[in-house]
């Protein structure tokens, strides 16, 4: 409940400094930073799946942000 308060807060300074817009692509990454932490800790392993999808995930991110002139 901790880590959730925190997290909010965090998420909640960053919609303020970098705006709504970017802010929003965070929880497009989030399960992608996950699922690596995973598999450092807990021995995760990527089925092509998984990979491809997390490839995709960060190459659309660059090309929304990119076509958006990084906003």
């Amino acid at each position: 409940m901790v880590a959730s308060a925190v997290a909010f807060s965090l998420y909640f300074n960053l919609i303020r400094q970098i705006g709504p817009a970017r802010g929003g692509y965070v929880n497009v990454v989030v399960p992608v930073i996950a699922m690596g932490f995973s598999s450092l800790f807990e021995h995760y392993l990527w089925s092509p799946e998984a990979a491809i999808g997390g490839v995709l995930i960060l190459v659309g991110l660059v090309v929304a942000l990119s076509a958006r002139g990084g906003a």
